[in-house]
């Protein structure tokens, strides 16, 4: 991992639960299946946004605007994970 990489990606606490993070163009993006875990202490979080989307017509519409897959470095290596900066998650009721 180089230097600028660990500078730029960095562990979030939020309610006791780590969130991954990383820099993208200047601003701070989190893991959105991070985020979820934290907010609902879901077991498996991919049905959780699944059945969000599906509930909230305008979140799925606008997924792809405000949901970008970075790389975020996990056990297994660098991986490029869905994730959102503060904006997208306060717009769409993640965050308020």
């Amino acid at each position: 991992m180089s230097s600028q990489q660990d500078e730029s990606t960095r562990i979030a606490v939020f309610q006791r639960k780590e969130v991954r993070r990383t820099l993208h163009n200047g601003e701070c993006w989190f893991v959105i299946a991070d985020v979820v875990l934290a907010l609902t202490d879901s077991k498996d979080v991919t049905p959780y946004i699944h059945k969000l989307r599906q509930r909230d017509p305008e979140l799925a519409k606008g997924w792809v605007q405000i949901v970008h897959p970075l790389p975020i470095p996990t056990s297994g290596g660098e991986q490029k994970l869905n994730c959102a900066n503060t904006e997208g998650f306060s717009l769409h009721g993640f965050v308020k």
